[in-house]
Formats: structure tokens, sequence, C-alpha cells
């Protein structure tokens, strides 16, 4: 029997409040009414989706405020709350605007309706009251960001033009662009768990400018940032060797510019992958994967037993031991290198969301590089050696041959140990019990012992 897939695709039932939450929209059903629905992809932002469909269906000018934790339907439709702007210059035949506080039960089509919307300006009041707790589930928030924002701009001599796309949302995490009568801007703001980016991110900024976008403003009691928006492109499959060897090239040299300032980055909320850190973090990480061995009995889960569990172990802490025995220094990491993090222009390149920076071995952030270069063009030899070389060259004249070639023998293995170590799933009780995380880690533990395999096969190769 097949464990059957998420949907990738749910329906979300909108709660569109007006600027004071005094009414919400509602569609004609008969004699009833209904709250709008769309159908949104789960590989794409859901606050962009939510956004544009309001705007294209009703012309509303919309803003995310927060997801209800109440279902409704036989299929357990979602609810989202978001708040519309100019809602009195906006009339239809095909929808109206009723009164929270004097709706009856019986006007709504579905009776969880009327729990949702109850609960929804309940939560949009709690959230006015300590605006600064839950910023973007407060009714308001886009005016107040948005005249915070001109304010930082007006000295720059730009403006704001109006066009605000919001990306990401939650009530305290915020991703939106913001154009101007020049460059537009970035705006975005971090809650728990990634409270960490906000310092990291302030850090960086300041020591590494060129890497990083420009900073324009900090609003510190949301926890979040404005910059401006780095000219280039993100790297895919059209762009050559050229193009990737620049971004292996500008990481080597933007690690190499951390050297002296790694312990300040840590005490700033990077995240400590150095190989003493990460040895600690041996015994309770392979312990939650022995007990993840354990349900390998399970029908269709991934066959990993606790005899490899504990190999695997062994072979991590010897490399972790050969890691911290290297002359190799620890620098500046980005334990989420992905393609979509990195923007290359005409000036160099730029390394977004900071979430995951972290201290260590510098070569683990090459390791996600590669992951991400072979993604787009698979295992290109030539290809693959051209963009080795560039990362390496910065580094020449710091650390020895052997140290290099050592390094590029273990890194692979301690980029997954790390991703997966440092990373909270495997600490959760609650995540661990979701079927898709637990397989998640399974499939990780396989590609580490294939990492070992290969370390092996490397050593015999040099022995003979």
């Amino acid at each position: 029997m097949q464990v059957p897939q998420q949907s990738e695709t749910v329906y979300h039932r909108l709660i569109v409040l007006s600027e004071s939450s005094t009414r919400f929209l509602a569609l004609p059903a008969g004699e009833r009414f209904r709250l709008p629905s769309v159908l949104v992809s789960l590989h794409h932002r859901i606050a962009e989706q939510l956004t544009v469909f309001l705007q294209e269906q009703y012309s509303l000018d919309a803003a995310c405020l927060f997801k209800l934790d109440i279902f409704s339907g036989p299929f357990k439709n979602p609810y989202y709350v978001v708040e519309a702007r100019d809602t009195r210059r906006t009339s239809s035949p095909h929808f109206r605007w009723l009164s929270v506080s004097d709706f009856e039960e019986y006007q709504m089509e579905e009776p969880a309706d009327c729990l949702a919307i109850s609960n929804a300006v309940t939560r949009c009041k709690h959230a006015a009251s300590s605006p600064n707790e839950a910023p973007f589930a407060t009714p308001g928030w886009r005016d107040r960001l948005t005249n915070w924002i001109q304010s930082r701009l007006l000295p720059l001599g730009m403006n704001l033009s109006g066009r605000f796309t919001q990306i990401n949302a939650s009530p305290t995490f915020c991703l939106a662009r913001f154009e101007t009568d020049g460059p537009a801007v970035w705006f975005k703001a971090v809650g728990p768990p990634n409270l960490r980016e906000y310092p990291v991110t302030m850090a960086l900024s300041r020591y590494f400018p060129g890497y990083l976008p420009h900073v324009v403003a900090a609003l510190q009691e949301w926890n979040g940032w404005l910059a401006t928006e780095a000219q280039g492109a993100h790297p895919t499959e059209a762009h050559g060797i050229d193009f990737w060897t620049r971004i292996a090239a500008a990481l080597a040299e933007l690690q190499v510019s951390s050297f002296g300032q790694t312990l300040h980055l840590l005490d700033v909320g990077c995240l400590d992958a150095r190989s003493c850190a990460l040895g600690e973090l041996c015994d309770p990480f392979f312990a939650v994967m022995m007990e993840l061995a354990a349900q390998t009995s399970v029908q269709g889960a991934e066959q990993f037993s606790r005899e490899d569990v504990l190999e695997l172990s062994t072979k991590v802490r010897t490399a972790l031991r050969l890691a911290a025995d290297s002359e190799m220094p620890n620098t500046i990491d980005h334990l989420d290198f992905n393609p979509g993090n990195v923007i290359v222009g005409g000036s160099g390149c730029v390394f977004l969301d900071w979430a995951e920076g972290a201290i260590g071995h510098p070569f683990l952030t090459l390791q996600y590089l590669l992951v991400g270069f072979r993604r787009f063009h698979g295992h290109k030899a030539a290809w693959e050696r051209s963009l080795v070389s560039a990362y390496i060259k910065p580094w020449q004249p710091f650390v020895c041959r052997e140290a290099v070639r050592n390094a590029m023998r273990i890194s692979p293995l301690l980029a997954m140990f790390a991703h997966a170590a440092c990373g909270r799933a495997w600490r959760d009780p609650e995540l661990l019990e979701r079927p898709e995380i637990a397989s998640h880690l399974r499939k990780l533990l396989r590609r580490m012992k294939r990492e070992t395999d290969a370390l092996e096969m490397q050593e015999v190769s040099c022995i003979s």
C-alpha cells in the first residue's frame, strides 16, 4: 500500500476585512452568502497568490494578515484573513460588504464561516492592542510600514510609487517589494524561529557590504530591514560555466574576508557549525536517527538499519576530527546556499537570506553550490573542475594544496551532516511525527552513507 502524497494545491477561504475590520466581503449565494475561495499552489508563495487573486478578481488592493486554525467543509479548507484598502471606492454587483456586528448565522452558506469571521475580528483586536508582538497580524500594518519606508527614502531623494507586492506573510514575518521612482526596495522582517536572521543580516551588511543588498534602514521593533533591490539574475540552467565560476569566486572571496570576524558573528547569532560544535551534536543527533531507523520496518519506509547508523556516526566523527586538525580556518558559511539565494549582476554577486548563516569549515558552502549547479547541469566533470578551481584560487595564498585536497575529500560528508544536524527538525518531537519530515531525515542519512562510501573508495584508490 502506497502512502498517499500530499496534494500540491489547496483551497483557501478568504476573510477579506475592510480597513477598520467592521465589514467583510461576501458573495451572494441565493438567499445566503459565502466567502470567496481560491485554489493556491503549495509550491508558490501563498501570500502573493492571494493578493494577486483579490486584485484580479475584485480589483481589491489587499495585504495578508494571518492564517486561521479553523477549517470548513469536507475537504478541510483553511481560512486566510486579509485586509483590503480603499474599500469604499470598490463596489460590484458580484459581492457585498457585510457588517461584522449584525450579520446572522443563517446568512452564511457555510456555518463554519461565522465562527471563522468572529475569530478573525477578535484576533485583529488583540493584535491591535499589542502591535509589536504580531505586527503583521495588526490591521493597518501596511500603511504604517509604507509611511516608515517613505520617511527613510526621502533623504535619499526617492519616493514610493504605490506599487506593492507581498511575497510572504505571517503575524511576525514579512517579505514585500515596494516600487519607487528609482530602484525598487524590499522590506523583510523575521520572527521565531528565525529571529537570528535580523542581527546576522545587520552585521554582515556592515562587514561585507559588497556581498549583501544595501540596507537602507532597520526597524528594530519588528526585526525588519529595508534594502535596495539587487540588480542581476539568479543562476539557472540557461547560464554557462562562466556565470557559475563568478559565484564560486565571490563566495570564496567573501569567506576569506570573514577572517577575524567569526567570533563576533557567532555572538550575533550565526549557527555554530565548527567541527567542535558539530562533534557535540553527534550523540544526540544519531540517537534520534537510531529511533528513526527502528521505524524502517514500516512498509514503504526507507530501509536503514541501526548498525548503519552506528557505522555512519563513527565515520562522521572521524571526518570531523580530520577537519578540526586541518589548517583550514573557520569562516562564514551559508547552510541554505541555493540558487534562489544568489544574484549575479554586473558589479558582482549578492547573497540573500542569512537565516542559516553559520561559522564553520568554508568548503561546506561550496558543496551546497555544487548541489545547485548539478540540479541544472548534471555531472559535467569539466565544468565542475572549472567551478572548483575558481573557488580554490582565492584560498591559495592562505592554505597549502594538501589541505585543500583533504577539504575536498571530507566536505561532501560534513556538508550533509551540518545541514541535518544544524536544522531543528530532529530536535522537535512534533516535527518528527510528520511522515515527510522523518522521511527527509532518513534520506539525508542515506546520502551521508553514499558520501562515506565514496570517501572510502577514494582512500582505497590512494593506497593502491
